[in-house]
């Protein structure tokens, strides 16, 4: 019969199965997705470029410092307390932090320029850090030097207050 239109059941059964295909594609695109991954990268990347730029800041170090029982990341700048260092034969120290020595030689064959050279039992060098109540030691703290043995006997290499000392 000329001039009725319709569709017949089996173009109908073959259009809605081209639909089910396109759509199943699709939404199996979307499962693929995780959206958490994508924030928990943001939230690194943020931390890392965080503790980057805080580093940069104050010329000092920085680390990220991950808690996994907290569940927590973020950033902690270490703060510089003091440096010294020898050049003019005496212990000049950074933020006008100047040290003082006893029985001590200063030697021109150190690690890195001049060193200090401890003479006998009662010689010492004793400098002074910086008093800030924004300091917080509970996630501690850290102390770089080079020493150098001589093949003499031993002592106390480092003592801080009456809670921290290093003894050879």
């Amino acid at each position: 019969m000329p001039g009725t239109g319709g569709v017949t059941l089996l173009e109908l059964l073959l259009v809605l199965a081209i639909l089910a295909i396109m759509l199943g594609g699709g939404l199996g695109v979307f499962a693929a997705l995780d959206v958490g991954k994508r924030q928990a990268v943001g939230l690194v990347k943020s931390v890392v470029r965080s503790a980057q730029n805080e580093a940069i800041a104050t010329q000092s170090p920085a680390r990220v410092r991950i808690d996994p029982d907290a569940g927590t990341l973020y950033a902690e700048t270490l703060r510089v307390v003091g440096t010294w260092h020898f050049e003019e034969r005496q212990l000049d120290g950074a933020f006008g932090l100047d040290g003082g020595v006893r029985d001590c030689s200063f030697i021109t064959d150190g690690y890195l320029g001049d060193a200090l050279c401890f003479g006998g039992t009662g010689s010492f060098a004793e400098v002074q850090v910086k008093h800030d109540p924004a300091w917080d030691f509970r996630y501690g703290f850290a102390i770089d030097l080079v020493l150098r043995w001589d093949g003499g006997g031993g002592g106390r290499l480092l003592r801080i207050g009456n809670s921290i000392g290093i003894e050879i």
